[in-house]
């Protein structure tokens, strides 16, 4: 069976055909406009549904190839950075607090990945009996609290341990910048 994919101009958007599943539409944004990539999911989708016939059932909405995409078939999946919850060790409590809630916590390559960089997607993961609307609205509300969370375990860190993270963060920006050593006050490094 073939396979294939097809990219917009800006490579916002993609088509695949015959990979997980035997359609997947994909927008990326960058922000957080989960209102923004649904529409333009949605436009593609009924173009495509006027031209290309999918598997539905009363009972089970939309037939995939892969069975936990059944019903709506829509993953919304959103990209965090979570450097404070991961240096605090907290970051597992995001991961219980949204599993007992059906959405999952993937490292940055998707299902079966480990994070790189503290880059984490969260996602639903189920798309049988809930509608659109339902997954849109929950990652709304979820994905804002984790950003809160990481903001005031960031503001925490900074007041209790400055200079610690300052010792770490200097020398990885000064090699980042391809600069040279000059030892400042505080064991900071300039550039």
């Amino acid at each position: 069976m073939s396979a294939g994919v097809a990219c917009g101009r800006r490579e916002s958007v993609s088509i695949m055909v015959n990979e997980e599943d035997h359609l997947r539409i994909q927008v990326l944004r960058s922000g957080f406009e989960p209102d923004a990539a649904w529409n333009q999911v949605a436009e593609i989708d009924d173009r495509l549904e006027r031209v290309v016939p999918y598997a539905f059932s009363t009972q089970f909405g939309y037939l995939t190839a892969c069975p936990t995409n059944c019903g709506t078939g829509l993953r919304i999946s959103v990209m965090l950075h979570l450097p404070a919850l991961v240096m605090t060790k907290q970051i597992e409590r995001v991961f219980q607090a949204v599993s007992k809630i059906n959405l999952a916590v993937r490292g940055f390559y998707g299902e079966g990945t480990q994070a790189s960089g503290d880059l984490y997607q969260i996602s639903n993961q189920v798309t049988l009996g809930r509608s659109e609307e339902q997954i849109l609205t929950q990652i709304k509300e979820v994905v804002p609290q984790i950003v809160k969370y990481e903001r005031a375990v960031r503001e925490a860190l900074l007041a209790d341990n400055r200079t610690m993270l300052e010792d770490r963060i200097w020398p990885r920006l000064r090699d980042a910048a391809g600069g040279t050593q000059h030892h400042e006050r505080g064991g900071r490094w300039t550039c």
